[in-house]
């Protein structure tokens, strides 16, 4: 029994992390892009506005995201980001006229591929409000960017 006992206490020791280290797991691309849209979406019904910059927008998920902050992304393709890219509107392409979908503030159009830069970092653009995967590598679900 004292043989089986130091034998765990000499695997644990020599299976643990150097002191002070702590290993965080990166949550899925999905996790960490919804509370960036509810992050969005609490800012503006605070204050009648979509977050206008990358300060604004780490302001908002600090404050209605839990307080972690920025969550880091990581997708195929690409390393581990902790950014944001900003974009302008014209990443949009309208749609032909029909009926509009009701899945958010970007419903009107799409995103443009090419426009985008594939940093696999998180792309927003503030003037709809809209928070996105900047990936345009094809994941199980169809491509990033398009979630």
């Amino acid at each position: 029994m004292l043989r089986t006992v130091a034998a765990a206490g000499l695997l644990s020791a020599a299976c643990a992390l150097p002191a002070g280290r702590v290993v965080e797991t990166v949550p899925p691309p999905e996790r960490g892009l919804s509370i960036l849209r509810s992050s969005v979406e609490l800012f503006r019904r605070s204050t009648g506005r979509f977050p206008r910059d990358r300060v604004e927008l780490r302001a908002a998920v600090s404050k209605f995201g839990g307080g972690k902050g920025l969550p880091d992304v990581k997708v195929p393709e690409h390393s581990l980001q902790h950014r944001v890219e900003l974009y302008d509107p014209s990443i949009w392409r309208a749609l032909p006229a029909g009926p509009a979908s009701a899945s958010g503030p970007w419903a009107e159009g799409e995103l443009e591929a090419d426009q985008l830069r594939d940093s696999g970092a998180w792309g927003y653009e503030p003037n709809s409000g809209h928070a996105f995967v900047d990936c345009t590598h094809p994941s199980d679900s169809g491509r990033w960017y398009e979630r």
